[in-house]
């Protein structure tokens, strides 16, 4: 039984191990939950007539749902210029579209840092696998040459 255990375990290679495959995996996860804590800023895009502003959201009244800051009155307390002679209308629930009125509003978040997060480390960990594939793959043959010219060197510093 022991013999049989020492075959196996001799004849057994573990996978291709890199520490850099490791390094940028472990970095991939930090990374991923230090973006989860980083508050996004959303914007409020105020369009009154044909022109627009955007507005940042650095105090939202809801930090949870910061969307909800982005409203007709909103923009209009900004005081913009473009929105100088606007009015909001007459909106009704049932029916309302909002449009009603000069003004409307929409909000987006841009250059999120959780989405930048996630590309950048999905472009690093992609050239690290693709590399060390590219290692593994000719590695051997690379040092089989190195070693040969070495070899070399070496028999022509003996004469």
């Amino acid at each position: 039984m022991m013999r049989l255990i020492s075959l196996l375990s001799s004849s057994f290679k573990p996978p291709f191990r890199s520490n850099l495959a490791y390094t940028s995996i472990f970095i991939f996860f930090i990374l991923q939950l230090t973006s989860f804590s980083v508050a996004d800023i959303s914007f409020c895009k105020c369009m009154c007539f044909n022109n627009y502003t955007i507005v940042p959201l650095y105090r939202p009244k809801d930090v949870s749902k910061p969307c909800l800051t982005c409203t007709k009155q909103f923009c209009l307390d900004q005081k913009l210029s473009i929105c100088q002679d606007a009015k909001l209308g007459n909106t009704n629930l049932d029916t309302g579209t909002g449009d009603e009125g000069d003004i409307r509003t929409k909000c987006f978040q841009r250059d999120s840092t959780k989405d930048q997060v996630i590309v950048v480390s999905f472009i690093i960990l992609t050239t690290v696998l693709l590399i060390s594939a590219l290692i593994k793959e000719h590695g051997e043959y690379w040092l089989q040459g190195y070693q040969a010219l070495r070899n070399r060197n070496r028999s022509n510093r003996n004469f």
